[in-house]
């Protein structure tokens, strides 16, 4: 049989890929001249199949055994073997720096982090998908954005607060045999807005703390003392001075959410920042609680905009200090946030700081009435000051103390 018989059912095309001369000496930061780089493909085997000179590129086709070749970057890299990378002279790497909105925000939250941090609690990280019980101890349900197709009744509503998460982690907590738990979440929280924005985004900041105040010791008065309000109040405002945010005032809510026994407002101003406060009972034997939980939420995006972020240093003081204290007889129904008011609208320019140290209830105050004892710190940052200077100011200050409130001193 004379002839060859060839089975080749399907031909093969060969691939074809474009170079632009300019791209491969900015990709290998040399310049290399475009007929350089054309007589280098050509003895590995690339046929020229266009040269368009006027726009600095020509179209090459690869060989039918170089599969590996299907893109410009790989015809530059053969062009940087031939040519040598010995030629190519080293430079610095250059770094772009962008720019991005978010930026500052997120500077500002990780700022948020590492103060709380500081104040020795931990960071919780929850879902924010929670069930629709758990939201309904924070907002009406009609109030509450549900998920349309959810995947479990537990993950049905997106999570209107930060706290039914954080109980959620220190249930976790308390099962593990981990009864002390201090911790805080950052996150956003989700509601029914209006027809221009039906659903409403804000940052928020959620704390909780159960359990012990301080580590396991082997002695000390207070080392079976648990966490309180106080505790929690402390953390927040600790947080508050140290985030920038300053002038800020306490209120007793008279309407608590579901998930309160009694919680406080914190305001600036016309602005309320959040709430905290001690979890219901209900709430509690909920979760299988055996223990006082404390609990707080604030408005982080609310924060980062009326913080100031301007730092302050004032020199320590060269001058001694005089202390004056003052015990008063008030209602029961009145507050330690009532008698600093009175105190701040009328402070001397020599008052240095004012601090309560005692509250009785008891013999020889009447009832439905109690004892609050402060210290007053008096200090000039210029000169030495006298008991009468000190006298003089101090029994101005407590007369219109007890005039404002109301109050009698304490015998």
């Amino acid at each position: 049989i004379e002839g060859a018989i060839d089975e080749y059912p399907g031909k093969h095309e060969k691939r074809v890929v474009t170079l632009n001369y300019a791209r491969t000496n900015a990709i290998l930061g040399t310049p290399i001249n475009s007929e350089t780089q054309r007589e280098i493909l050509l003895r590995l085997g690339f046929d020229l199949v266009s040269d368009d000179v006027g726009a600095d590129r020509a179209t090459f086709a690869v060989p039918t055994w170089r599969i590996d070749v299907k893109r410009d970057v790989d015809l530059i890299e053969e062009i940087e073997r031939v040519y040598g990378v010995e030629k190519i002279k080293p430079s610095k790497p250059r770094g772009v720096i962008g720019t991005h909105p978010f930026d500052e925000v997120y500077d500002q939250i990780q700022e948020a982090r590492r103060i709380l941090c500081g104040l020795g609690l931990y960071e919780a990280q929850g879902q924010s998908l929670i069930s629709v019980k758990a939201a309904s101890l924070v907002l009406p349900l009609e109030h509450c954005v549900r998920v349309a197709n959810p995947l479990s009744i537990e993950m049905s509503v997106l999570r209107p607060s930060l706290l039914p998460g954080l109980l959620d982690s220190v249930r976790v907590n308390l099962h593990r045999r981990n009864p002390s738990a201090a911790l805080f979440e950052i996150g956003k929280v989700f509601a029914r807005g209006g027809t221009e924005l039906p659903v409403k985004e804000e940052r928020m900041l959620g704390i909780v703390m159960v359990g012990d105040r301080w580590p396991v010791f082997w002695e000390g008065a207070d080392r079976a003392a648990k966490f309180d309000v106080f505790d929690l109040k402390g953390v927040i405002e600790e947080f508050l001075i140290s985030y920038g945010v300053k002038g800020v005032s306490y209120e007793e809510n008279a309407n608590p959410s579901a998930l309160f026994y009694d919680s406080c407002l914190v305001l600036l101003g016309r602005h309320r920042l959040g709430e905290f406060g001690i979890l219901s009972p209900q709430v509690a034997r909920i979760y299988d609680f055996r223990e006082v939980v404390v609990l707080g939420e604030l408005n982080l995006d609310l924060l980062m905009r009326l913080r100031s972020r301007e730092k302050k240093f004032e020199s320590l003081p060269q001058f001694p200090a005089i202390r004056r204290d003052m015990a008063i007889v008030v209602p029961e129904n009145m507050t330690h946030e009532q008698v600093l008011k009175v105190i701040n609208a009328h402070k001397p320019s020599i008052l240095a700081s004012v601090e309560i140290f005692d509250v009785y209830r008891g013999r020889n105050i009447p009832e439905g009435h109690k004892s609050m004892a402060y210290a007053f710190t008096y200090r000039a940052s210029d000169r030495t000051l006298t008991d009468q200077e000190v006298n003089r100011t101090h029994e101005e200050l407590v007369r219109i103390v007890l005039m404002k409130l109301g109050a009698t001193l304490r015998a």
